[in-house]
């Protein structure tokens, strides 16, 4: 499940999905920095909305993937 996604030029995008936060390996190259490398979805989901919404605010070429804003608003 993609949790975050950025825009690229061409129609690319760079994404955090259950590649990054059920990773084994110690690197991360996806958008969200390192900050849900292996933390299991749950927390992903939590950390997912902060960051969201400290960078989006900066950064114009974040979106909301469809059903992101769904899976945040049970994030307590």
């Amino acid at each position: 499940m993609i949790l975050l996604r950025q825009k690229r030029g061409r129609g690319r995008a760079r994404i955090c999905n259950s590649d990054c936060y059920d990773a084994r390996s110690k690197e991360c190259h996806c958008v969200c920095g390192g900050l849900n490398h292996g933390v299991g979805e749950e927390q992903a989901r939590k950390n997912g909305k902060v960051w969201f919404e400290k960078v989006a605010a900066r950064d114009p070429s974040l979106e909301v993937v469809r059903h992101q804003a769904e899976l945040f608003e049970d994030v307590t």
